[in-house]
Protein backbone atom coordinates (compact mmCIF):
# COMPACT_ATOMS: atom_id res chain seq x y z
CA UNK A 1 0.00 0.00 0.00
CA UNK A 2 1.15 3.26 -0.63
CA UNK A 3 0.51 6.15 1.48
CA UNK A 4 0.82 9.45 -0.54
CA UNK A 5 1.58 13.14 0.77
CA UNK A 6 1.41 15.73 -1.92
CA UNK A 7 2.51 19.27 -1.03
CA UNK A 8 -0.10 21.78 -2.10
CA UNK A 9 0.81 22.75 -5.43
CA UNK A 10 1.71 18.71 -6.19
CA UNK A 11 5.33 19.53 -6.92
CA UNK A 12 7.03 17.15 -4.33
CA UNK A 13 5.59 14.02 -2.28
CA UNK A 14 6.58 11.78 0.47
CA UNK A 15 5.19 7.99 0.00
CA UNK A 16 5.33 5.54 2.91
CA UNK A 17 5.01 1.83 1.00
CA UNK A 18 3.60 -0.77 3.40
CA UNK A 19 4.18 -4.61 2.44
CA UNK A 20 1.91 -6.82 3.75
CA UNK A 21 1.31 -10.49 4.92
CA UNK A 22 -1.45 -12.83 5.24
CA UNK A 23 -2.41 -12.89 8.60
CA UNK A 24 -4.84 -11.38 10.99
CA UNK A 25 -7.28 -8.12 9.99
CA UNK A 26 -5.79 -5.13 10.25
CA UNK A 27 -7.17 -2.09 11.29
CA UNK A 28 -5.35 0.75 9.87
CA UNK A 29 -6.43 -1.32 6.33
CA UNK A 30 -10.01 -1.18 7.80
CA UNK A 31 -10.29 3.28 7.70
CA UNK A 32 -9.29 2.60 4.18
CA UNK A 33 -11.14 0.20 3.29
CA UNK A 34 -13.94 1.68 4.94
CA UNK A 35 -13.73 4.77 2.47
CA UNK A 36 -15.14 2.82 -0.54
CA UNK A 37 -12.95 4.55 -3.09
CA UNK A 38 -14.38 3.61 -6.44
CA UNK A 39 -11.47 3.81 -8.88
CA UNK A 40 -7.86 4.39 -9.54
CA UNK A 41 -7.29 7.95 -9.54
CA UNK A 42 -10.23 9.63 -7.69
CA UNK A 43 -9.79 11.58 -4.53
CA UNK A 44 -11.66 10.76 -1.41
CA UNK A 45 -10.94 11.75 2.04
CA UNK A 46 -10.93 9.31 4.61
CA UNK A 47 -10.56 11.30 7.77
CA UNK A 48 -7.05 11.32 9.68
CA UNK A 49 -5.44 8.10 9.47
CA UNK A 50 -3.08 7.49 12.35
CA UNK A 51 0.31 5.78 10.93
CA UNK A 52 0.27 4.78 14.73
CA UNK A 53 -1.48 2.32 14.16
CA UNK A 54 1.04 0.20 11.92
CA UNK A 55 3.03 -0.47 15.23
CA UNK A 56 6.12 -2.47 14.79
CA UNK A 57 6.51 -1.18 11.20
CA UNK A 58 7.02 2.18 12.00
CA UNK A 59 9.42 1.35 14.43
CA UNK A 60 11.53 -0.98 12.61
CA UNK A 61 13.78 -0.33 10.02
CA UNK A 62 13.13 1.00 6.33
CA UNK A 63 14.77 1.69 3.09
CA UNK A 64 14.49 5.17 1.45
CA UNK A 65 15.21 7.03 -2.20
CA UNK A 66 14.34 9.65 -3.96
CA UNK A 67 12.07 7.77 -7.06
CA UNK A 68 9.25 8.59 -9.30
CA UNK A 69 4.77 8.60 -8.81
CA UNK A 70 4.21 4.55 -9.92
CA UNK A 71 1.29 5.69 -11.82
CA UNK A 72 1.37 8.13 -15.10
CA UNK A 73 2.75 10.41 -15.52
CA UNK A 74 5.39 9.00 -13.30
CA UNK A 75 7.24 12.17 -12.46
CA UNK A 76 10.44 12.05 -10.96
CA UNK A 77 8.96 14.47 -7.45
CA UNK A 78 8.83 11.10 -4.62
CA UNK A 79 10.56 10.70 -1.95
CA UNK A 80 9.79 6.88 -0.82
CA UNK A 81 10.29 5.86 2.33
CA UNK A 82 9.51 1.60 2.57
CA UNK A 83 8.31 -0.14 5.59
CA UNK A 84 11.28 -3.48 5.84
CA UNK A 85 8.56 -4.71 8.34
CA UNK A 86 5.46 -6.60 7.06
CA UNK A 87 1.72 -5.54 8.32
CA UNK A 88 -0.68 -8.10 8.23
CA UNK A 89 -3.68 -8.39 6.26
CA UNK A 90 -6.82 -10.72 6.68
CA UNK A 91 -7.75 -13.20 3.83
CA UNK A 92 -11.26 -11.24 3.72
CA UNK A 93 -9.39 -7.75 3.39
CA UNK A 94 -7.43 -8.97 0.62
CA UNK A 95 -10.67 -10.18 -1.11
CA UNK A 96 -12.19 -6.62 -1.01
CA UNK A 97 -8.90 -4.69 -2.48
CA UNK A 98 -8.57 -7.19 -5.09
CA UNK A 99 -12.03 -6.82 -6.25
CA UNK A 100 -12.14 -2.94 -5.86
CA UNK A 101 -8.96 -2.58 -7.31
CA UNK A 102 -8.86 -5.54 -10.09
CA UNK A 103 -7.98 -3.02 -12.82
CA UNK A 104 -4.54 -2.35 -10.48
CA UNK A 105 -3.45 -5.97 -10.72
CA UNK A 106 0.08 -6.11 -11.83
CA UNK A 107 2.56 -2.85 -12.58
CA UNK A 108 1.91 0.20 -13.65
CA UNK A 109 5.33 1.17 -14.85
CA UNK A 110 8.47 -1.41 -15.48
CA UNK A 111 11.02 -1.82 -12.96
CA UNK A 112 13.71 1.32 -13.49
CA UNK A 113 17.67 0.79 -13.47
CA UNK A 114 19.31 2.74 -10.51
CA UNK A 115 20.81 5.19 -12.17
CA UNK A 116 22.15 8.11 -9.99
CA UNK A 117 20.11 6.80 -6.99
CA UNK A 118 21.31 5.33 -3.56
CA UNK A 119 19.04 3.37 -1.28
CA UNK A 120 19.19 3.99 2.27
CA UNK A 121 18.35 1.39 4.85
CA UNK A 122 17.63 3.10 8.20
CA UNK A 123 17.48 0.91 11.34
CA UNK A 124 16.40 3.32 14.31
CA UNK A 125 17.86 2.64 17.45
CA UNK A 126 15.86 2.77 20.79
Amino acid sequence: MHIVNLNENGTAAAVVGVLFKLGQKNMCLETVLAANMPRAGCKTFIGDLDLRCFGTQLKGPYWSYQGSLTTPPCSEIVKWNVLKRHATISQGQLKVLAQRFSFALGNNRDVQKLYHRSVTLTVPVY
